[in-house]
Parts: structure tokens; C-alpha cells; sequence
């Protein structure tokens, strides 16, 4: 199964999967060409985003849980990806990664884990004091922070942070999410399990509104994207 995707360009872009492989493509997905990395064999890669040049990936051991961050720069024709390890990362296990620009670098996981990096090589622990396992992480600067949270009934809300990821207060209530995406560094989209649309924005303080957006018919918006 396909976990991740993330394209440069158009055309060329990279998928990752649960068993480890990463399929590349350099028509638009019309062509597909699958490699095993060595460094992700057992592995499962759940998330994957692009910065400086260089691919960032998050995995999960199959076998022993243990999580791995890797980076990795593409070959001129767009169908291979070098992969290097990270050996500054603890944590047991990770979700996501994301580049937020000036922002710095942030992977999420269960129980609340979070780490920051300003290179994505060199991991740092951001103690959160949450519980709930982190789905998706956007920071605006340093202090302003926005993360997708699942608890144990799977349900998802938003979460937000004004001073780098230490204190977190919920932003929506009885909303189940899906998934967000910023557009700008300090706005953004949500979609919902009830099919509808919400925008956050940072002005100064962290709020949401729902947007009048097309109709799902009901149906769960489950992903989006900007290009």
C-alpha cells in the first residue's frame, strides 16, 4: 500500500509504502518504477517530504517497532533516491515528517512525541504532554504550532501551540479531522470526516472557521493537497 507520496514537480514525483519500497515517477504517475532500498528493508516508510534539496523520510521497524529518520538526494534522471540514515533519533516509534520552512523540521508519533530539527539531520525531544498520537505537524515559526492528534477512539482533533510545542490547547471540539494542509505559512485547510471544509489561520492566535467549500454529499474528505 502506498502511505506517502510527495512531488517536486508536475511530473516527477516519489511514493513511499508499507513494504518498504519507494516507486518513482517522472511522467506524472503514467510511468512507475519500483526500488527497494536496503536501508528500509523490514521497514514500513509512513511519511515522506522534500527541503534543501534532499528527501526526509520517516519509517517504522516491522519487526521491532523502532522508529528510523533518512534523507537522501535524487539522481539527476528523477528515478533513485541515496538514503542516508539519521543516528540522532530515540524515538520507538514516528508518524510523520514535515518541513516547515523557516520554521525548522518536526516529526510526530504516539504518546505525544515530537521532534524538532533545524537541519533534519541532528534531532532534538520536544516534550508535549500529550498522549494521543501525532497524525500531521505544521509550525509557522519557532512558537506557533498546529498538530492533528488521534486518541484511543481513533477520533481526530486539532491541537494547537504558542510556544514551540511545550503547552497544547485543543482548537476544535467534537470535529473528527482527517487531515490538514497550509497553503501559506500561516494558512491553512482541514477536511473532516463529515465531508466538510474548514481554513486556519494564525492572526494572532490560532482560530478556525468552516468554509462554504464544494459539497461531499456527506462524504469523508480524507486527504488534500496544494501544489
Amino acid at each position: 500500500n502506498i502511505l506517502d507520496l510527495y512531488f517536486a514537480t508536475d511530473l516527477k514525483g516519489v511514493f513511499v509504502t508499507n513494504n518498504g519500497n519507494v516507486i518513482y515517477t517522472i511522467d506524472g504517475g503514467n510511468t512507475l518504477t519500483v526500488n527497494a532500498p536496503t536501508i528500509f528493508v523490514g521497514h514500513e516508510i509512513k511519511s515522506i517530504t522534500f527541503a534543501n534539496s534532499k528527501y526526509f523520510a520517516v519509517s517504522k521497524n516491522k519487526t521491532t517497532g523502532t522508529a528510523r529518520i533518512a534523507y537522501g538526494t535524487m539522481n539527476t534522471a528523477g528515478t533513485l533516491i541515496t538514503w542516508t540514515q539519521v543516528t540522532s533519533i530515540t524515538s520507538t516509534d514516528l508518524v510523520t515528517v514535515s518541513n516547515c520552512g523557516t520554521a525548522g523540521y518536526y516529526a510526530g508519533g504516539p504518546n505525544g512525541v515530537l521532534l524538532k530539527s533545524t537541519d533534519a539531520i541532528t534531532w532534538e525531544v520536544i516534550p508535549t504532554g500529550m498522549n494521543g498520537k501525532i497524525i500531521s505537524v505544521f509550525f509557522v515559526n519557532a512558537n506557533k504550532g498546529v498538530a492533528l492528534v488521534e486518541d484511543v477512539t481513533f477520533n481526530r482533533e486539532l491541537f494547537t501551540t504558542l510556544d514551540g510545542g511545550k503547552n497544547w490547547t485543543k482548537l476544535s471540539t467534537g470535529i473528527n479531522f482527517n487531515a490538514f494542509e497550509f497553503y501559506q505559512q500561516a494558512q491553512g485547510i482541514a477536511v473532516a470526516e463529515s465531508g466538510k471544509l474548514y481554513r486556519l489561520f494564525s492572526s494572532p492566535n490560532w482560530v478556525f472557521s468552516e468554509l462554504a467549500g464544494p459539497n461531499s454529499n456527506g462524504n469523508a474528505l480524507v486527504a488534500l493537497d496544494f501544489t
